[in-house]
């Protein structure tokens, strides 16, 4: 028996072919979440508009809401974004001590600058894997998309002094 809207609403339970609509569409969520990749690799910035260091460290909040600290990134460092809560990101650093937490975006950035090679290049970033104690980024150059593994400390934000 097929039941229309009107009847639903008068305290008819609903049709039987419904939960199996909500089934596979929470099924299709979940298989694209699972597709979705690797988690993003972004730099944590402490920098102003014009490059300057304004904070060497980071603080990362319990949750957007909870202003307590979490823990902290310093400037300069990679992070995961695990999850993202409109322009809250709950991040995980790359390299120890650094912690996870909530930050806002307006504290990461997605590209640097290449400063291992001579011009400079603006890369993105791709990876990210602590090596010996070390952090290493996998990067793109924006310009003819080349590949490479580079350690952390071969990058630099763009426009940083």
């Amino acid at each position: 028996m097929q039941h229309d809207l009107e009847q639903r609403h008068q305290g008819h339970r609903q049709p039987r072919d419904l939960p199996l609509i909500r089934a596979l569409v929470l099924g299709a969520a979940l298989v694209l979440q699972g597709c979705a990749g690797p988690e993003p690799i972004v730099m944590a910035s402490g920098r102003d508009d014009h490059g300057l260091l304004e904070r060497p460290a980071l603080g990362l909040q319990r949750s957007p809401s909870d202003t307590q600290l979490s823990g902290s990134v310093q400037d300069g460092r990679f992070v995961r974004i695990i999850r993202t809560e409109g322009p809250w990101r709950l991040v995980r650093a790359i390299q120890p001590p650094d912690g996870e937490g909530w930050i806002q975006d307006d504290y990461l950035r997605g590209e640097a600058v290449r400063t291992d090679v001579t011009p400079q290049r603006p890369v993105t970033f791709i990876g990210a894997e602590l090596r010996e104690g070390l952090a290493w980024v996998r990067v793109r150059e924006k310009a003819g998309g080349a590949e490479a593994w580079i350690p952390a400390t071969a990058l630099r934000e763009v426009g940083a002094r």
